[in-house]
């Protein structure tokens, strides 16, 4: 088969969405340590070196479907709470994450192999890249938590998007009904786990 290289900017992102799109569904299926260059090429109607022309690692694809998965949990909880109308109590606030989380569960398996695994292999330019991009989540649950709890200092709220992230990286292990690394608590729903989790955690706020 024969590789053209793309000469517009149109031809460059078509690439990347194939890309991003194979790697996808690929970790639908598998594992993401079964995941190779290799396969994903496979799984597309490129090649494995114009492939790393693009993301040089694996870690670096992934975490550029953090980041779009970053950008479409935010957008929700935007919309979600724009709806609200700035009339959101303690309990509401948790209730509307808790819900926007559990629609995203491929961003909720992600975070769990973030710090791990993604970002131990990701070149420093997409980290970089990731990282500024992804700083608008956390700006956005800053001004919400800030409107909800408004005695809450910055450095609290800085602290509670500490401990949520810490949180929902060991999260998805328990939704996928496998054991997480500290106590399985089977007999309670993941969706009331996670919102306990989260209304405690808002205590940091008060």
């Amino acid at each position: 088969m024969r590789f053209q290289r793309a000469r517009t900017q149109k031809q460059i992102d078509l690439r990347l969405e194939e890309i991003l799109k194979a790697s996808r569904k690929l970790f639908k299926k598998q594992n993401y340590e079964k995941i190779s260059i290799k396969t994903i090429a496979e799984a597309t109607t490129l090649s494995r070196a114009t492939i790393y022309t693009y993301y040089p690692t694996k870690g670096d694809i992934f975490l550029a479907i953090l980041g779009q998965e970053y950008q479409q949990v935010q957008a929700e909880i935007a919309q979600i709470f724009a709806a609200e109308q700035n009339r959101v109590t303690r309990n509401r606030f948790c209730q509307l994450l808790t819900q926007v989380l559990l629609r995203h569960p491929t961003f909720l398996r992600l975070l769990t192999l973030q710090k791990t695994l993604i970002e131990p292999q990701s070149t420093p330019e997409h980290l970089t890249s990731f990282q500024e991009s992804s700083q608008s989540f956390f700006t956005l649950l800053s001004q919400l938590c800030q409107q909800v709890f408004p005695t809450g200092r910055q450095m609290q709220r800085e602290i509670f998007l500490t401990q949520l992230l810490i949180y929902l990286a060991g999260f998805y292990p328990i939704l996928a009904s496998q054991k997480s690394y500290f106590q399985v608590q089977e007999d309670i729903p993941a969706d009331k786990l996670l919102y306990n989790a989260i209304y405690n955690l808002t205590g940091i706020l008060m």
